[in-house]
């Protein structure tokens, strides 16, 4: 048997799980960057030649709740505020904190007497602590005056040790929470190794959905409703690729037009940007020191936490590994880091907002707040793409959300009134 490389083996795995999304290069990055050592060839291969970042998605049941770092953050309650001050009704933080809680079994000791926590759910959420390194960054964060918090509750403000959507120890996903608890339904089908290619419309009325599996072609009528959760790269994919979406796209690839509507456009992430430290200095502690990345450890050698952080031109003229890219500028300034950022910004894999909610009036929505397709009937939306704006978090707890709120939107039922008469008193 022929001996398999290992990197061959690891890009087997992930196509089985992700499509494999590039970004394609924006006009404005920087071009024409002469790169000649092999540290800059690696950089070149990664981000400056091509200009693009890899994005991946989950092409596995779970979505990418299966390929996600766990993290369980919902937002800031001003998120969702700003969503309804804009006419999505029904989406206030007030309106969806019962959703959180519904789907959440809590099992972090520290925030079990939380009115701002499920338990019971079917979404597992655990301490995300290997080591007593929390303990110490608590501390230092509260001689530095911040309190610890819980992220998920009144304020953001503050330290809280990560909590993740774990259950023993592994990953506890969509699949694994939701689906696995209601595969046993006879109104429950699902079809692996499917892919979706259009949505049925007749007289702009969804009836159903055509998919590609095993090279052949199927088609599933629907009684009632087409919903799709494909997230904020295919489903809006499926959208322009069955007739709904920006006009001049569809014609210049000679796809009917259906409904003219925003789609795939509005994309909103997160971003960060790499620094790379490499000490020439010595790193003793000094008044002459005291505004340098030594900051970061000082806690940790000596008890307390200096008062003042450093300031980013500090760091960045005693221990930053220039790029070489951008060394025609002065390091540090302005110019030198707007380039630094044009080329090495990345993405966190927090895509959303491609299929945006908001008032039906609003000429860049694409579904209204009960998630239905504007100016299509039976068709609605429920995943990260209809979000207003990207939240101040990770997005795996607010797709989750959105996908418990769809399901009383589209069955006409309120599940978690209960909850609401518990949050009654509660700051919201």
């Amino acid at each position: 048997m022929a001996e398999l490389n290992f990197l061959s083996v690891l890009t087997v795995l992930f196509a089985a799980t992700t499509w494999f999304y590039f970004r394609k290069p924006a006009s404005s990055i920087q071009d024409n960057i002469s790169l000649n050592s092999t540290y800059d060839y690696i950089i070149d291969l990664f981000f400056i030649s091509q200009q693009v970042n890899y994005w991946p998605r989950g092409r596995v049941l779970g979505g990418s709740s299966s390929l996600n770092y766990m993290a369980y953050v919902r937002g800031s309650r001003h998120d969702y505020d700003l969503w309804a001050a804009e006419g999505c009704d029904g989406w206030s933080y007030k309106d969806v904190l019962p959703y959180f809680i519904k789907s959440e079994d809590n099992r972090v000791p520290w925030l079990q007497d939380s009115a701002y926590h499920g338990k019971g759910g079917i979404l597992k959420v655990s301490p995300g602590q290997a080591t007593n390194l929390n303990t110490y960054y608590g501390k230092a964060m509260q001689e530095l005056g911040y309190d610890i918090i819980d992220c998920n509750g009144w304020s953001q403000i503050g330290y809280e040790p990560m909590t993740l959507t774990t259950m023993n120890g592994a990953r506890c996903n969509t699949a694994r929470s939701f689906l696995q608890t209601a595969v046993m339904r006879k109104n429950l089908h699902i079809s692996v190794n499917s892919q979706v290619s259009k949505v049925l419309l007749k007289n702009k009325i969804a009836y159903g959905v055509e998919f590609i599996r095993g090279n052949r072609k199927h088609r599933i009528n629907a009684r009632k409703e087409v919903i799709l959760s494909g997230g904020a790269i295919n489903t809006p994919q499926i959208l322009m690729l069955s007739g709904i979406g920006p006009r001049k796209h569809l014609e210049s690839l000679e796809i009917p037009v259906v409904a003219d509507l925003p789609v795939g456009q509005n994309l909103q992430d997160h971003l960060f940007v790499p620094l790379n430290f490499f000490p020439n200095v010595s790193l003793a502690i000094t008044p002459e020191k005291a505004g340098t990345l030594w900051n970061n450890i000082v806690y940790k050698t000596t008890g307390k936490a200096l008062k003042h952080l450093g300031n980013l031109e500090s760091i960045l003229a005693d221990t930053y590994l220039p790029f070489p890219g951008c060394t025609k500028h002065k390091i540090p300034s302005d110019e030198y880091l707007e380039c630094y950022i044009r080329n090495f910004a990345q993405t966190v894999y927090h895509p959303t907002t491609t299929c945006r909610m908001g008032k039906t009036d609003d000429p860049t929505t694409v579904v209204g707040s009960d998630l239905r397709v504007k100016g299509i009937s039976n068709l609605r939306v429920a995943d990260a793409s209809v979000m207003r704006y990207v939240v101040s978090a990770n997005t795996n707890a607010p797709t989750i959300m959105i996908g418990e709120k769809a399901a009383d939107l589209i069955r006409g039922i309120d599940t978690v009134k209960d909850i609401k008469l518990k949050l009654k008193n509660v700051k919201s």
